[in-house]
């Protein structure tokens, strides 16, 4: 059973639909969009939306629904649609090579043809090889139709358009017939052999399909009507399972959500910030960075695990995995001085980190190598603390982002977030510190608290910012937490417990080795 939403959308997209490494496309969540997205430069990528409450009601693919509970069904199914749908483009579309053919038209009327001709070869993937998810593909198709056929029929205008096209698609329809089974006999059609299909849809765009479904990707998307209100939509079988367990798991994800984020809200009291946000999602680019840091990440693993933060405890010696060797020599010498314990890392107390990344604007030239150290610190910090400690992460500008709170698990999501986090605004950096204090402040467990702050120190955003800055960190020591401070100018460094240069990454690792190493074992 898949653990989120993302795992069981991300399974279906990639290896049941698509067939393609996560490296070769990316795939989102949002629910900052209205309606699925295809991008194809620098490489493809796919968002889908996901559905938003607002007033009581719910928002989703262009429908409004008055409640969650009588319309779950019909949301989910457009949400396995659109995964279908886009994954399925995915494997069979190639929309590079309409590059040269799209050059001398319209983008608006260009794309509305080209998204027809490849939507055909869809259609006849799915229905080939996913039989089931298509049987539930035509039955919101079919409603769909019928909502805008009832649509045009209060529109006289629209309708007495809808009669010449229905006339005129008459005498095209052999032109139609032949592209249709063109498109449908192979795999792949080479452009020249497609053009006079396409030049002939292009001139005649009235006999396109003006509906286009509301789980289709959708170009300049405010030219779509929204779709309708209550839409009611019953799965069936392998379809339904799927979106009963999504179901289940989004109502639980939104109320932790909604529970995290309102403590947030409470944390943020009197702070500046214009917005808690979570972070955007981008799995691909976390694979990205995660793959060029590889050694960085391993360095900072093992060498991390090897420090020792048990601290002039006089029982500390006492504790491990007995030695049997020498517990027989201790008994027969009767020496107390053998020390007849392992020490391990699992002699390690409690820790609880926070790591705050500033993404504004000032950050730009440093934004790339940054979020790749913050990538290596976050598997550092899960690694270290993921069964005696706690960890969260989040970024800053004018906006306070939560990148995995402490309470969430470091899954898929959680690591696309780290590869969604996003360069621009304003630098609070006070209001951050403050923040992350009072995130630590709230830990009454752990006695070991680390907040490392990942800045160029530039503060902008309101006056006598400066002298937050110091303020905060002040506030942060009084607390009796360790502040790293990296990349920060060298006259504040004497506020942070310990202050590390951002000029080489690698230096960078080794010096916060070496820092974290020193703090350990003062604590």
């Amino acid at each position: 059973m898949k653990e989120t939403v993302f795992d069981i959308a991300h399974h279906i997209f990639y290896d049941e639909v698509a067939q393609k490494s996560d490296a070769d496309i990316d795939f989102n969540l949002s629910n900052k969009i209205d309606f699925p997205e295809i991008k194809f430069i620098p490489r493809m990528r796919v968002t889908l939306p996901l559905p938003v409450e607002f007033t009581g009601k719910y928002f989703f693919e262009g429908n409004v629904f008055d409640n969650y509970d009588d319309y779950h069904d019909t949301i989910w199914c457009l949400f396995l649609a659109s995964i279908y749908h886009t994954g399925a483009h995915a494997k069979v579309s190639e929309y590079t090579k309409y590059e040269y053919w799209l050059q001398d038209k319209t983008p608006d009327k260009g794309w509305k043809v080209i998204d027809y001709v490849e939507d055909i070869k869809v259609q006849e993937y799915l229905r080939k090889f996913y039989p089931e998810a298509w049987e539930n593909i035509t039955i919101i198709n079919t409603t769909y139709d019928e909502l805008y056929k009832t649509k045009t029929l209060k529109n006289s205008k629209k309708l007495a358009k809808e009669k010449f096209s229905e006339h005129f698609i008459v005498n095209a329809s052999n032109e139609m017939s032949e592209l249709k089974e063109r498109l449908t006999r192979t795999d792949n059609q080479e452009i020249r052999e497609l053009i006079p299909y396409l030049d002939f849809l292009y001139k005649n765009q009235h006999i396109l399909p003006e509906n286009v479904m509301p789980y289709y990707e959708h170009h300049h998307l405010e030219k779509y009507n929204k779709f309708g209100k209550n839409v009611k939509i019953q799965p069936k079988g392998e379809f339904k399972r799927f979106v009963e367990n999504i179901d289940e798991l989004w109502v639980k994800e939104k109320h932790n959500t909604d529970k995290m984020m309102k403590q947030y809200e409470k944390l943020a009291h009197n702070l500046h910030f214009d917005e808690i946000k979570i972070s955007p999602e981008n799995f691909g680019e976390f694979l990205r960075v995660r793959n060029v840091s590889s050694k960085l990440v391993k360095k900072l693993r093992s060498e991390l695990k090897m420090v020792s933060n048990v601290v002039n405890s006089p029982t500390s010696q006492d504790m491990g995995l007995i030695e049997m060797q020498k517990a027989i020599q201790a008994e027969a010498s009767q020496n107390n001085s053998i020390q007849i314990f392992e020490q391990d890392e699992h002699s390690r107390q409690n820790e609880n980190w926070v790591i705050i990344f500033d993404t504004s604007a000032s950050m730009n030239l440093k934004f790339e190598d940054m979020k790749t150290l913050s990538l290596c610190l976050s598997e550092a910090a899960n690694e270290l603390n993921a069964n005696r400690g706690t960890w969260g992460m989040y970024s800053f500008n004018n906006n306070f982002i939560v990148v995995k709170d402490h309470s969430e698990n470091y899954n898929q999501q959680i690591k696309s977030r780290i590869g969604g986090i996003e360069n621009k605004g304003l630098s609070l950096i006070p209001d951050a510190i403050t923040m992350g204090t009072r995130i630590l402040a709230a830990d009454i467990n752990t006695e070991k608290k680390y907040l490392i702050i990942i800045t160029d120190g530039q503060s902008l955003g309101y006056s006598d910012i400066d002298k937050e800055f110091k303020a905060s960190l002040e506030l942060a020591k009084k607390a009796g937490i360790s502040i790293i401070g990296i990349g920060v100018p060298e006259g504040i460094t004497k506020f942070f417990s310990a202050t590390i240069s951002t000029k080489d990454l690698r230096k960078t690792v080794s010096s916060f080795i070496e820092s974290y190493t020193m703090l350990a074992r003062q604590m």
